[in-house]
């Protein structure tokens, strides 16, 4: 990153305001951009803000997916990320006819018509469906995609997440995201997902470092990592003594000390 700067990485890129650098790349003023493979979809996803700033061409003809590099040994790694969870606490005050009442809400939200309502918004409105159970999408478009339901209905971002976390959904490939967001960008996530499966491993984690909780590392929350890569990254010296500096002063915040304490609870389940 740091010989980047020089080469290409934009040097504002530390100060642009949200936005900027995607308006860069739209307007290729930039050659790169760094963004989840689904930012593709929506009336306002890459996809359609970068065919709206170059007319009559096609994004996917033009823009291309920079895989990851192997390593020493050629081995190319994925992200991983420990698994989510979701908690829902009912004010223990609550008398029976409303807890009855926020548990039907639930239900619903874990029905099949309330992930329905989150696929395709309003039925008579939003979309129709015949008796065959096939759905048509009626609400309006913006370019070639479909207004997102919740720029219609900015409460459905909470509702849509209150009963279980659907972060997932939009990677599905299935008729509710090819009717919202198309075929072509659909296929195009769905081919990305397929080559990082075949193509990369997930990198070695253990996961219950990230729940664990030890004295020192605890206290390691007051340290802003990103600002020390930023100011390593455009700083002028050699980047690898401004790194060593860094580490001298996590160590001084019991970055070692942490991590001894981590490495003896791992010792405990023979990790």
């Amino acid at each position: 990153m740091h010989s980047t700067k020089k080469n290409g990485l934009d040097p504002d890129f530390a100060v642009a305001k949200a936005g900027e650098s995607n308006q860069k790349f739209y307007q290729n003023k930039a050659g790169a951009l760094a963004f989840t493979t689904n930012s593709v979809f929506g009336s306002s996803g890459v996809k359609a803000e970068w065919e709206k700033n170059n007319p009559g061409e096609k994004f996917f003809d033009h823009v291309k997916i920079m895989h990851p590099w192997g390593d020493a040994n050629g081995v190319k790694y994925r992200n991983v990320n420990s698994a989510w969870w979701s908690e829902s606490m009912i004010n223990a005050d609550v008398d029976d006819k409303k807890l009855d009442r926020i548990l039907r809400i639930y239900d619903y939200l874990l029905s099949p018509e309330g992930k329905e309502l989150f696929d395709y918004g309003i039925e008579g409105k939003d979309y129709t469906k015949d008796s065959a159970g096939k759905v048509t999408i009626t609400r309006q478009k913006e370019g070639d995609q479909f207004v997102d339901l919740k720029k219609l209905y900015p409460s459905m971002d909470i509702i849509s997440q209150l009963a279980a976390w659907r972060n997932a959904a939009i990677l599905e490939d299935n008729e509710a995201n090819r009717a919202a967001f198309g075929s072509d960008s659909v296929e195009f996530v769905q081919n990305e997902l397929k080559w990082m499966k075949d193509n990369t491993e997930p990198i070695p984690t253990a996961f219950e470092i990230a729940t664990m909780s030890t004295p020192a590392k605890d206290k390691l929350s007051t340290i802003n990592f990103d600002d020390d890569f930023t100011r390593v990254i455009l700083g002028n010296e050699d980047p690898v003594k401004m790194w060593q500096d860094v580490l001298k002063v996590y160590n001084s915040k019991g970055l070692q000390k942490a991590i001894d304490e981590v490495t003896a609870e791992m010792a405990k389940f023979n990790k």
